[in-house]
């Protein structure tokens, strides 16, 4: 760093998007550590806290902010694992190897934790839609909104605990 503005103990900041390799996955911002480790061609992804997006390689246009934030979001296929927006602890982690989810929005610690490979999926509050791992067109407002619902397309909860025994099922 540079006079009293920057200082690196331990952890991860990489700027300016040209990471790992010069001019190539460009556009990229990661700040903690070991967020978008394993990046090599993805585009214009945003990784702020530990183990942000750390399995991300060729996926683009992701932003993940709270730490294991997108983690296991990864796939050797191009466009899947794009588009998410993931903002909190623990949203869209998903388990190793498996995440390939696209095109989702969750925000607050632990929703849509497990996500595999849904898509088109929007949750909005602690724990909505936890366990969801594959799904499309999904909507949830609330705490523990659906948040056993596993598998299921259409879904819309709203309010604190709505859907919460549902665990699989379609146009809840």
């Amino acid at each position: 760093g540079s006079g009293d503005n920057l200082e690196v103990s331990g952890g991860t900041i990489k700027l300016d998007g040209y990471f790992p390799v010069s001019g190539v996955g460009v556009y990229n911002v990661a700040l903690g550590k070991d967020a978008l480790d394993s990046l090599t061609t993805g585009s214009s992804n945003v990784a702020v806290g530990g183990l942000a997006g750390k399995d991300l390689t060729i996926q683009s246009q992701n932003v993940f902010m709270g730490n294991h934030a997108g983690h296991y979001v990864a796939s050797a296929v191009d466009e899947t694992g794009d588009n998410n927006t993931f903002i909190g602890t623990q949203v869209g982690m998903g388990a190793s190897g498996t995440n390939t989810a696209t095109d989702n929005a969750a925000v607050g610690s632990c929703s849509l934790e497990d996500i595999t490979s849904g898509s088109y999926n929007s949750f909005l509050g602690r724990n909505a839609g936890r366990l969801l791992t594959e799904g499309l067109y999904n909507v949830g407002v609330g705490l523990s909104v659906g948040n056993q619902l596993t598998t299921g397309d259409g879904n819309v909860f709203i309010g604190s605990r709505s859907g919460e025994g549902v665990v699989a099922g379609e146009y809840n």
